[in-house]
């Protein structure tokens, strides 16, 4: 009797660490990544990425996962599949009628990943390093996070490298796409601009990537926000991205200014400078922001876009 009730226990404890694991691609699970509009004022729609049935591919057993395209006004752009599957702590996603590894959390630091990289005028490439692997606690789930990085060598506009990065988040995925692929191209990409992850809702657990503070279907219409916008292309703003002070110069001739308002993401204003030269943004959070220039600038006020890295 003693050893019956022994084993029922042992098997309650074994079916309720079952219950509780976390696995990749549970149906219903949901990202929602940025995706911004190149429009003259602040335009951001999202994409979602929700899982929503099984199927087999090739002899795998595979997740379907339902992409849907939401423009800054609200519209359904575009609706699509995509098909990925884990097996060994590997994650894979089909692309070009076969398989695609995008992310290993077998990997630890100093470890190469087997990752393909899309060139962009880009000469040479070194391999992808894990350049660190840390643990992070969410909703009571200890999950590893891996900071991956690669040089790219290009000898476009003049021979230079640069070095291109990326945080993967175990069962949520890239901080950049829902499909992890890199690209190299000529130009330095570890300043983030408000296109990658927005945030994850899973069965287990819910994760909001530190890069947004909105919900996860917001919509920003700049139209809506922030009026007065224009294409002035005389003004230059440097440097941008910026740890701190950002100096503008104006074009020759009649230029008035009174103040320089500094807008977040959503429109909403967060400061105001009276120095029309530059602004200090030093204690100020990383991220994007939007200055309105207030004056008379060939007859205008004027808004730019600014990074804060």
């Amino acid at each position: 009797m003693k050893k019956e009730i022994l084993l029922t226990l042992v098997m309650m404890l074994f079916s309720t660490s079952i219950a509780f694991s976390q696995e990749w691609f549970h149906i219903g699970d949901k990202w929602f990544f940025d995706d911004e509009e190149m429009l003259m004022f602040p335009a951001h729609g999202f994409r979602s990425y929700e899982v929503v049935g099984d199927t087999v591919i090739v002899g795998k057993q595979a997740k379907i996962i339902e992409k849907n395209t939401v423009d800054f006004g609200g519209a359904l752009t575009n609706t699509d599949s995509v098909f990925v599957y884990e097996k060994n702590s590997k994650v894979y996603f089909w692309k070009d009628s076969e398989f695609t590894l995008m992310c290993d959390f077998s990997k630890n630091t100093g470890d190469t990943l087997g990752i393909a990289v899309e060139m962009l005028d880009c000469d040479s490439i070194s391999p992808i390093i894990v350049d660190s692997v840390t643990n992070v606690t969410i909703n009571g789930l200890v999950l590893k996070k891996q900071y991956y990085s690669f040089i790219q060598y290009s000898s476009v506009n003049g021979y230079q490298t640069d070095t291109v990065c990326n945080e993967v988040l175990e069962y949520v995925g890239s901080e950049a796409d829902f499909t992890y692929l890199p690209l190299a191209s000529p130009h330095p990409i570890c300043v983030f601009t408000y296109q990658g992850l927005r945030c994850f809702e899973g069965n287990n657990f819910q994760y909001v990537s530190p890069y947004w503070s909105y919900s996860c279907d917001t919509l920003i219409n700049g139209l809506t926000a922030i009026d007065e916008l224009n294409s002035a292309t005389d003004i230059e703003i440097y440097p941008n991205p910026s740890n701190g002070v950002v100096y503008i110069s104006y074009p020759k001739g009649n230029t008035t200014i009174d103040k320089i308002e500094l807008y977040s993401l959503s429109g909403k204003k967060i400061s105001e400078f009276k120095t029309p030269n530059y602004i200090d943004l030093t204690d100020f959070p990383k991220g994007v922001y939007f200055i309105k220039i207030c004056g008379n600038i060939e007859g205008h006020n004027v808004i730019r876009k600014i990074v804060r890295e």
